[in-house]
């Protein structure tokens, strides 16, 4: 049928034209980019599908490695968007409720965000529709006494690539029980199940076999089968839990109904989820298998899936959950392509197609801009910018997971700068991470001292320590480009990189318009924050001597989304320093209307008051005796 290809070529269409130009700011990107190009393994449970399947893809593609991978990303959940039209289609032989279900689940924010970049989730999503394809396809058979057998054995098999991926499959299994209720016997007992494990279990032998040729990103040392074991049931993360860290069971609940509002508010516009909302109330008319399949996995994947994967309400955790809770959504585009096709039917076809074209055209545009991220390079500028303020040789510690996923992508992938040692201060203490330092670092490694006593071993070695957060280590900070150089009193010398690094910090961070507005991920948040961080500082530590360059800084500043009273203050001060006194009370007003007790504000507006009310006569009067 047309349509499905159609959907899937306007989805890809789309997602290739938003796709990040390089390594993608999601959570997982920099390290699954990375695995996939040096078939190295990723985090528990590995994702050996993904890694085996994206490096050949990554193969095929040119360009830079991290946009292709984001095309990767896109690719598969346009083939979700595609399945899900073919099962629409299917059950409503309505074209206008199939376009609608698929384009519309392409284009929710949740999706959209995951296929823009290199994450497992676009993958998840491809072989959840292609078990609803299948499932339906057999559940057809069975109501018409037509054999089933390949389609069991296709269906199985697929199962099986879904146990070499991403766990959280099982939380389809019940709608896909549901959906088959009534030719269980004949689904359920059959030697196809066989098909799971022999497809599942060579991807996990190809990552041991992989993991035993010491590729660049080994996680866990994964050399033998008791560790590929402990790999594959995420023991390091807590089997059957997100995190090591739950938190109580109210968080869960939070989180349930949070989802609620979060799908309302964030996914689509009103019409796409009245639509969806009717095929709730009233799809089981047209087909309770189906109907019954959409609430299954809209709840499993959603509020269950909050009380399972219950975490703090805070901004990293929202955005962690968030692209789990994507997986719902291909129950809510089956509601809503059943809602459409109720809808659809008491309207004429040319009123159909227009509500169609409406419905999605309102969408697309609604998400674009909080979706779209061609042309802004967040993650691989950031850790480039870091990885060149490094002087040779040195020690640069970072803080989390993401940040190093990074370095570690441009030293693997691009080979930036593969002299500077990259270690994450939160996998020191793992015996499979520690073969990354040098046999003199790992020689002074002290058992529950593990950050101090490597800084205080690199400086004897003659290594420079720079972090990506500044940490509670007595000493003198220097700020550096999106990171800071840690120095002993005694060492601290007299040495000024701030002038060099402001100009490199200034030249990436006027890419990165639009900056904090409109933006709700955490690690962009993140990625464009550090950028403000750093020109605040470097603008203070430049300010007597370079104040042009401190002003253009703090501008920036608040072009990305900086609103603190003292970046108005600060703006302010520069412009006075050089003599703007009109522009720098504009300043100070906008300080003070968000801090009217700061007190620096007020004398500073009264400075450049009496600044204007003594010079600006006088230049007047200079001006009256030189005219003519």
């Amino acid at each position: 049928m047309w349509g499905p290809l159609l959907v899937w070529l306007l989805a890809f269409s789309l997602y290739a034209w938003t796709a990040a130009p390089s390594l993608g700011p999601g959570h997982d990107s920099a390290e699954l980019t990375t695995a996939a190009y040096c078939l190295g393994v990723a985090h528990p449970p590995g994702y050996p599908l993904f890694v085996r399947t994206a490096h050949l893809w990554g193969q095929i593609l040119g360009g830079d490695y991290g946009w292709r991978l984001n095309l990767f990303s896109g690719m598969a959940t346009a083939l979700a968007a595609a399945g899900l039209t073919w099962v629409v289609r299917r059950v409503t032989s309505s074209a206008p409720s199939a376009l609608l279900a698929g384009l519309g689940f392409a284009m929710l924010g949740s999706v959209w965000r995951q296929a823009v970049v290199a994450e497992v989730f676009g993958l998840h999503f491809a072989l959840l529709s292609a078990l609803a394809v299948l499932g339906w396809q057999i559940i057809e058979r069975c109501s018409t006494c037509r054999p089933v057998e390949r389609w069991l054995w296709a269906f199985y098999a697929v199962l099986g690539l879904c146990l070499a991926h991403h766990h959280t499959f099982i939380l389809a299994l019940p709608g896909l029980l549901l959906l088959a209720w009534g030719h269980w016997r004949r689904v359920l007992l059959t030697p196809a199940w066989i098909m799971v494990p022999l497809v599942a279990f060579p991807f996990y032998a190809d990552m041991l076999w992989r993991a035993r040729q010491q590729p660049a990103l080994n996680w866990g040392g994964v050399t033998h089968w008791e560790a590929l074991w402990d790999h594959f049931l995420r023991r390091t993360y807590g089997t059957f839990k997100l995190t090591v860290h739950v938190e109580p069971l109210e968080h869960g609940v939070v989180h349930g109904l949070a989802f609620v509002l979060f799908t309302y508010v964030r996914q689509a516009p009103w019409p796409w989820m009245l639509l969806a909302s009717w095929g709730g109330l009233v799809g089981r008319r047209l087909q309770p298998r189906l109907w019954a399949l959409g609430w299954a996995w809209l709840l499993a994947f959603g509020p269950f899936f909050a009380l399972i994967g219950r975490q703090r309400l805070d901004a990293f955790h929202l955005d962690l959950l968030e692209r789990f809770y994507a997986s719902s959504y291909l129950g809510l585009a089956l509601l809503a392509g059943l809602g459409a096709a109720a809808v659809f039917r008491k309207m004429s076809a040319p009123w159909a197609w227009f509500l169609l074209v409406v419905t999605l055209s309102w969408q697309g545009y609604s998400n674009l801009q909080s979706c779209r991220l061609d042309g802004r390079e967040l993650s691989a500028s950031y850790g480039r910018l870091v990885l060149q303020s490094c002087p040779p040789g040195a020690l640069l510690l970072t803080y989390g997971d993401l940040p190093v996923g990074v370095m570690d992508y441009l030293q693997m992938v691009e080979g930036q700068r593969p002299d500077v040692l990259v270690i994450s201060q939160g996998l020191m203490r793992s015996p499979w991470y520690r073969p990354r330092l040098t046999p003199e670092l790992l020689a002074c490694l002290v058992e529950g001292q593990e950050e101090a006593s490597l800084v205080k071993g690199a400086r004897a070695l003659g290594r420079s320590v720079l972090f990506t957060q500044r940490r509670p280590l007595a000493g003198l900070w220097r700020p550096r480009a999106l990171c800071w150089q840690w120095e002993p009193k005694a060492d601290a010398g007299q040495s000024n990189r701030e002038l060099a690094c402001l100009r490199l910090v200034l030249a990436d961070a006027q890419k990165l318009a639009p900056g904090l507005a409109g933006e709700g991920r955490f690690w962009p948040l993140y990625l464009i924050s550090l950028r403000i961080s750093s020109l605040r500082q470097l603008a203070g530590a430049v300010f007597q001597e370079q104040p042009v360059l401190a002003l253009a800084a703090m501008e920036l500043v608040l072009e990305l989304g900086g609103d603190r009273p003292t970046d108005y203050l600060n703006r302010g001060l520069l412009q006075q320093r050089l003599g703007h006194h009109s522009a720098a009370l504009s300043e100070f007003a906008r300080c003070l209307q968000r801090h009217p007790a700061m007190e620096l504000a007020s004398l500073a507006t009264v400075y450049s008051q009496v600044y204007l009310m003594v010079e600006e006569p006088a230049s007047r009067l200079g001006d009256y005796c030189a005219s003519p």
